[in-house]
């Protein structure tokens, strides 16, 4: 019988391969091709490499900005302790100022109050010989 191709179908004898399964023919293809199979086991082991390399640096950088983070910190809380000590040593230092004011206020309050006093309750020659004689 000839099929509507025009040609006549091969005789059972021809073909006298093995049938192979889909991974075994290419198996065979590529090593009848002569071409090496690709690379993956070795470039795996090379990126797995960088891959662990980036990893460390990232934990390294990680815990380089952790130690520095602390010692700012640490120089910051320095900074402020003294400055508060100072700030403080200046208040006491300003407020003893203020202190000072007052009892000076205080005093020529007392002053012209006995003034008041002794110069309404004597002549202006009573004054100035109590005065003197103290």
């Amino acid at each position: 019988e000839i099929p509507e191709t025009g040609r006549p179908f091969p005789p059972s004898g021809w073909s006298t391969h093995p049938v192979l399964t889909l991974e075994e023919a290419y198996r065979v293809a590529v090593r009848d091709s002569h071409i090496p199979p690709p690379p993956f086991p070795p470039r795996r082991a090379v990126l797995m490499e960088q891959l662990t390399a980036i990893q460390e640096q990232v934990r390294r950088l990680e815990k380089n900005c952790t130690d520095v983070e602390q010692e700012v910190c640490s120089i910051v809380e320095g900074a402020l302790r003294s400055l508060m000590t100072e700030g403080e040593r200046r208040v006491d230092f300003l407020l003893g100022d203020q202190l000072e004011i007052q009892r000076q206020l205080e005093e020529i309050e007392h002053i012209e109050i006995a003034f008041d006093v002794v110069t309404a309750d004597s002549s202006p020659e009573e004054y100035l010989e109590s005065w003197l004689s103290q």
